[in-house]
């Protein structure tokens, strides 16, 4: 089940080990490491601030008696950006600028879910019905029933 999440994760930690050295080399360790916590920093402030707001907004709109929507779907995906800013990397990072950009959010959604390994798929299934007779044994006595 969570056989294309493995592989996907795998892949993503490749890439940012991948992405480390070339970035090292380029820039040296110290700017790699600075950029590095600089991101998480804001990724940390930007995850408190869009947290509250969220919130404030999903209570507002149930309080109102709205399922929230799209809206929860923009604010979710936001929140999953700040989060891949405090995880140390660069293709993360990348990943998150891109969820900052509103055009962009869309096609990322569906690129992951048809990756998504909590996909459940429908299957038509059948149903077994057995058909027969029992009889209940009471004591001596036994009776059929149908």
């Amino acid at each position: 089940m969570f056989k294309n999440f493995k592989i996907i994760l795998f892949l993503v930690l490749l890439i940012e080990i991948a992405l480390f050295i070339m970035i090292g080399e380029l820039i040296g360790v110290f700017f790699t490491l600075l950029f590095v916590v600089l991101s998480m920093i804001v990724g940390f402030i930007l995850l408190k601030k869009l947290s509250a707001k969220t919130m404030q907004q999903m209570q507002a709109m149930m309080q109102k008696g709205q399922l929230p929507s799209i809206d929860f779907f923009h604010h979710s995906m936001l929140t999953i950006a700040s989060i891949l800013l405090i995880v140390p990397g660069f293709f993360t990072d990348l990943i998150a600028i891109l969820l900052f950009i509103p055009k962009t959010r869309p096609i990322i959604s569906k690129l992951f879910s048809k990756i998504n390994p909590t996909r459940k798929k429908q299957t038509k299934q059948k149903e077994d019905i057995i058909e027969g007779e029992y009889w209940k044994n009471n004591d001596d006595n036994s009776k059929h029933l149908e």
